[in-house]
């Protein structure tokens, strides 16, 4: 399922709230139409793992070459990607790849989603990230076979 916003506001606020109604209302679907089937739990178990790979391989990607912030990444994914993660979904994707080491934090201190700056790693082939590393979140799959 792909779903576009179109972002009205021109403000960042607007963006987060348009994206998470998006994802709610997604939920809410999938819980009506499967929720009596062998399969209830379908998003859960198998659209949400496969959206945060999606949004974790589009981060280092994308930002290969630049500095960012989660909000600077979250407002332009959000914008530019069909993946469909909830907001809270960006921040976590963040940290799942800088535990992983795809991703070094710049300054040191807690993670503030404004300020605090990331940059992608360079990706060596001997240190390829696999799925079920880093707590069983899929990180940087490779989707293009879909």
């Amino acid at each position: 399922m792909c779903f576009y916003l179109v972002f009205g506001t021109q403000h960042k606020k607007g963006l987060y709230e348009m994206n998470d109604c998006m994802v709610k209302a997604l939920d809410r679907f999938y819980q009506q139409e499967y929720s009596h089937t062998f399969f209830p739990l379908f998003r859960d178990a198998v659209d949400k793992p496969k959206e945060l790979a999606r949004l974790q391989h589009e981060i280092v990607t994308r930002f290969r070459d630049t500095e960012f912030t989660i909000d600077e990444m979250k407002q332009h994914l959000m914008q530019e990607s069909a993946a469909l993660v909830s907001g809270k979904g960006y921040r976590d994707a963040v940290m799942e790849l800088k535990r992983a080491g795809r991703l070094e934090q710049l300054g040191r201190g807690v993670v503030n989603n404004e300020r605090t700056r990331f940059r992608v790693k360079p990706h060596r082939p001997d240190t390829s990230v696999e799925p079920g590393d880093s707590g069983g979140t899929p990180l940087c799959l490779d989707l293009t076979e879909e």
